[in-house]
């Protein structure tokens, strides 16, 4: 089995919150290359664009709420060294001004997502986290927006990055705008959020968890190849992708997503202000919904733009408890250990 059967098979094996069509494509490159087939980084670009994954290369900056302009860290031709940050004409960002961090959360979304990047533009839970805090502990940021645009991804850290933004409302300002998908992890992480909107052609939701089982048995078969497992541990080699599942396998394996379904649902409400069953029964059941249908329902606060959401986080009074760095770290932790406890049912 090469490299790319394995991720394949990891594919296979990890609980997803993304849009089913998206994991798709995640597949069909992944099998692509396992084949020994080779794409162009501009083919890569154009299958992704055609899927409607477009902005995998947003870059996290800083805004000035008052003049809208923008700064992104710059670096020299060529030494490489950071330069600090610079706005678009080469300005450097001026001294103790108020900006607003603007962190983009675009393309498929991973634990930890570098192996997929290249043929995906997957984000890492780890990278935002990281600039979050980031942000969070900058005394010349006065609030933060997330720019989502993402159909989800894996569920692996996701409910612990949602808490760790939650505990944080108390800190600084929080926004997340939907610019202009966010769905599964995506719209997981964009409720976590204090204020929440989506552009006028935006679409949130799509909350739900699956897994998936792949059969490649059949396929090795015709090519003269076959597994045999020795093993030890009853359920060692459950749900292997060599063989189909047992009905025991597939009952593991929908509590499993069943589990997961339930803190996402908690983590949803959580976010809104609304009960487990307001989310269940009225924020699409699994589909997406149009901006004004989900304003209607209660998903989102607000239809706006990305920049009248900036300007808007940017115009809000600093939190009480925004220089109180050792209470905010508190928070966080407490909000960690509650999700811990929430995702293994407690």
């Amino acid at each position: 089995m090469n490299l790319y059967s394995r991720i394949i098979q990891m594919a296979s094996e990890q609980p997803w919150a993304l849009a089913p069509k998206h994991l798709g494509i995640l597949a069909d490159i992944l099998r692509f290359r396992s084949e020994g087939r080779r794409l162009t980084e501009e083919q890569i670009k154009e299958r992704i664009a055609a899927h409607g994954v477009t902005r995998s290369h947003v870059p996290f900056r800083y805004v000035d709420p008052e003049s809208d302009e923008s700064y992104q860290m710059a670096f020299d031709a060529e030494s490489g060294a950071p330069l600090g940050y610079r706005s678009q004409a080469g300005a450097a960002m001026p001294a103790n001004r108020p900006v607003v961090a603007v962190i983009p959360v675009v393309g498929v979304i991973m634990q930890r997502g570098d192996a997929l990047s290249e043929m995906s533009g997957a984000m890492s839970i780890q990278t935002l986290a990281n600039r979050f805090r980031g942000a969070l502990a900058d005394p010349n940021v006065r609030g933060i927006v997330f720019d989502v645009d993402s159909p989800g991804g894996g569920v692996y850290g996701v409910d612990e990055f949602a808490a760790e933004i939650r505990a944080a409302r108390s800190v600084k300002p929080i926004g997340a705008n939907a610019n202009s998908l966010a769905a599964s992890a995506g719209y997981w992480i964009h409720t976590a959020a204090e204020h929440v909107s989506v552009t006028r052609s935006g679409e949130v939701g799509s909350i739900g968890v699956y897994s998936l089982h792949e059969n490649i048995a059949k396929l090795l078969e015709n090519e003269g190849v076959s597994y045999e497992f020795i093993s030890a541990g009853e359920f060692k080699t459950e749900g292997n992708p060599f063989g189909p599942l047992t009905e025991e396998a597939r009952a593991f394996m929908q509590k499993r997503v069943d589990e997961y379904y339930a803190a996402f649902l908690k983590a949803v409400a959580a976010g809104r202000g609304v009960s487990v069953a307001k989310v269940r029964e009225d924020f699409g059941q699994g589909r997406v919904y149009g901006a004004a249908q989900a304003k209607e329902v209660g998903m989102v606060d607000r239809i706006e733009t990305l920049d009248e959401m900036i300007r808007r986080i940017g115009a809000m009074k600093a939190k009480p408890s925004g220089s109180n760095a050792s209470s905010a770290w508190a928070e966080l932790n407490a909000a960690q250990a509650d999700a811990d406890r929430m995702l293994i049912g407690q």
